[in-house]
């Protein structure tokens, strides 16, 4: 090793050192008292974080991008850096304290004879609260177990400055009589009344805005730090030792991979049979018995579900159909897996977990549209993987272009995103498999021509006033309240009609579920969902006045899909249970078409429901394996690492489906629904198993 090699790893492991620990300094051991053991603490992250990235940069890192082409290096970088982007979005950063500007408090409590005793509580900042040591009281008080009791004979003031971040507060507990104080803060007076009708403290509060540039260095450390980890976990994940390719695989040596699920959904469904119907799940059950089929639930899905009730009327048989259909594609995925040399041991842990993975278990034998386009979906992703496999040579096969259209039709027919996700997903694989442009061409033609003449007939025959936009409408609402709350400029005409559909006065914007504005029973939902061209016109005139507004919103609405931590909205459509207490636990609505629950293993019902509430199934304050953020990161992360794996740039064919299903998504959605990336978590789930493919 060359002496600028040397000294270029020492700067750069010292680097990195430094990096975890101002980063770990900044978000946990910040306060308002130096301590020598959050200092040592600091230090031994800074030496043991700077050997470790030695070792791992001469051991592992250095010699696996020395091992790639330039192109592919830079390639993976840039790559590692758009994942450590979207990464930051689950990221507080915090700024360093030391640096920010101070800020000075005074409180003055006037004497007042014959008044009860004031009693302050606590002063607290950003970092925490302030000891009553760091504060310098004037007057007659005394420190009681956990207050400043003041005496009202003589006036008293409190005197603080320091650094605050971004909030600070002061709390008094609540006066019996009236009595006013005063507090200034950086020289401006405010008054703050203690007489308070509830047994509650009374409190003042002061917000001071932290700029991006004061966090940008902490921003920047979690950049490089995660940039640096995913590279390392490629580099190690590329020296799994994985055996070359074993052929000759027996036929349908693939189906044991589906027994696990078999067994774990199958009971499921005894325990909460016949299956679970949401509101939704009954609405278009209705549908399917009435013939009267609208396209918001896709008619194409509640066409098949009126011909399965003919053969049986329980949502049993549909739910049994989901359980086969989901763990046979999963199973044949793996078996593809293992014909191209993936250890058998590693697909049995994957099936077993994909089996036990909570929501598996729920969604197979929930009756939601979403559950057979997540199935679909996998498939088309489990057809991807087939033709990266083997370059792009089973498209020479005769109806391989028959195969890719049903999977793009299956795609399309079940979602109204659906047709943007298949098609463009077909139309990709052109430029990754050029030379056989023609069988990929006639396999869009097949799902394009397929969506469009099914969807055509079937509202044709069972929707004759198909064309409305009720869905699309909603989209639209969501930003045009957003502009009402933001105090966008309207025209007259706009308001005019805004208003009539509701009192201007009453509009509320909530990012994170427009239902509140949509179903209330002071907004006119069905005048508003007929007027689809002016909803569009003016949506787009409010865009082009504060383009902003909207960003913020669908950051807002979309962040289910980018965001694990931390999020500010909860997540909805976890479940369809109408009633979790134990013992009265209930998975149907009552309805008018006979169909209600009745448990095959009844004494198994409360202690899982019980199960997947400690998961945060109800409350929608689920933990970080309930997130579908995390099997997005997971997906692409894995198949990264597959690419790696086999040294093969088509395989990021399997990117397409799961970055197109993301993205198109978070332009369109307007409420945080777990169900609507289920397929993303098939994906991920899946995904598991792709690093252990042996190089080609």
């Amino acid at each position: 090793m060359t002496v600028n090699n040397k000294k270029r790893r020492i700067t750069t492991s010292l680097m990195l050192g430094g990096l975890s620990a101002y980063l770990l300094y900044t978000s946990v051991f910040q306060r308002n008292y130096f301590s020598k053991t959050y200092l040592a603490v600091t230090l031994f992250i800074f030496g043991a974080g700077a050997l470790a990235s030695y070792a791992a940069n001469h051991f592992c890192l250095e010699p696996f991008l020395t091992s790639l082409s330039r192109k592919t290096a830079r390639w993976l970088v840039a790559a590692a850096v758009l994942i450590s982007a979207l990464l930051l979005l689950n990221f507080d950063p915090q700024p360093l304290y030391a640096l920010l500007p101070s800020h000075s408090l005074r409180v003055l409590v006037p004497a007042q004879a014959g008044a009860q005793a004031a009693g302050f509580e606590y002063l607290e900042n950003s970092l925490g609260t302030i000891p009553y040591a760091n504060l310098t009281p004037q007057g007659d008080w005394h420190e009681e177990a956990d207050y400043l009791q003041i005496s009202p004979e003589t006036d008293f003031s409190l005197e603080w400055q320091g650094k605050t971040g971004g909030l600070l507060q002061i709390v008094f507990q609540p006066s019996a009589q009236p009595r006013t104080i005063e507090i200034w803060v950086d020289g401006q007076r405010s008054l703050l009344e203690l007489q308070s009708g509830s047994e509650y403290a009374v409190s003042f509060r002061q917000d001071f805005p932290i700029s991006t540039w004061q966090l940008l260095p902490a921003m920047l450390a979690f950049l490089v730090l995660t940039t640096y980890a995913l590279l390392l976990l490629w580099a190690i994940l590329d020296k799994l030792p994985v055996k070359q390719t074993q052929s000759g695989q027996p036929n349908g040596h693939w189906l044991g991979y589906a027994l696990p699920a078999l067994l774990v959904w199958g009971l499921s469904l005894l325990v909460f049979w016949p299956g679970m119907l949401s509101n939704d799940s009954l609405g278009q059950w209705g549908q399917a018995l009435s013939g009267q089929m609208g396209d918001w639930h896709p008619i194409f899905h509640t066409f098949l579900l009126s011909m399965l009730i003919k053969l049986w009327y329980s949502p049993a048989l549909p739910a049994m159909l989901q359980i086969a259909a989901l763990s046979l594609i999963f199973a044949r995925g793996l078996g593809l897996l293992q014909e191209y040399g993936v250890p058998r041991w590693v697909l049995w842990v994957v099936a077993v977990i994909f089996a036990v993975f909570p929501f598996n278990p729920i969604f197979s034998i929930t009756l939601w549209k979403d559950i057979p386009y997540a199935i679909a979906l996998l498939a088309l992703f489990i057809l991807f993987l087939r033709i990266a496999l083997t370059s792009g040579e089973w498209l020479e096969q005769k109806r391989s272009w028959l195969w890719l259209g049903l999977a793009g039709f299956a795609v399309a027919i079940f979602r109204q995103n659906g047709p943007a996700v298949a098609f463009l997903s077909i139309l990709g694989l052109v430029f990754f498999f050029k030379p056989y442009w023609r069988t990929i061409l006639r396999g869009l033609a097949v799902a394009l021509l397929a969506w469009v003449g099914v969807r055509g007939i079937l509202n044709w025959a069972y929707n004759p006033e198909s064309g409305s936009s009720s869905q699309a409408n909603l989209i639209l609402l969501s930003h045009i309240a957003a502009h009402v709350e933001a105090g966008t400029e309207l025209t007259n005409d706009e308001s005019s009609y805004l208003d009539n559909l509701m009192p201007l006065s009453d509009w509320e914007s909530d990012c994170c579920y427009i239902g509140g504005l949509s179903y209330n029973p002071d907004f006119d939902r069905q005048t508003y969902l007929q007027h689809f061209p002016d909803n569009l016109r003016l949506t787009v005139n409010l865009f082009l006045l504060d383009p902003m507004v909207d960003l913020r919103q669908q950051l807002c609405a979309s962040e289910m899909n980018w965001v694990f931590c931390g999020n500010r909205c909860s997540l909805k459509s976890l479940h369809a249970f109408n009633d979790v207490t134990p013992g009265t636990e209930s998975w149907i609505l009552a309805n008018e078409y006979g169909l209600e629950e009745h448990s095959l293993l009844p004494n198994l019902v409360t202690p899982i429901v019980g199960a997947l509430g400690s998961l945060g199934f109800f409350s929608g304050q689920t933990g970080i394996l309930l997130k579908p953020a995390l099997y997005f990161y997971c997906s692409l992360v894995l198949i990264i690492a597959a690419c790696l794996c086999r040294r093969e740039g088509q395989m990021a064919i399997l990117l397409l489906p799961v970055l197109l299903q993301t993205g198109i998504l978070a332009v369109i959605i307007f409420a945080p629904s777990f169900r609507y990336q289920y397929g993303i978590c098939l994906i991920g789930l899946f995904s598991l198993a792709l690093p252990f493919l042996p190089r080609k």
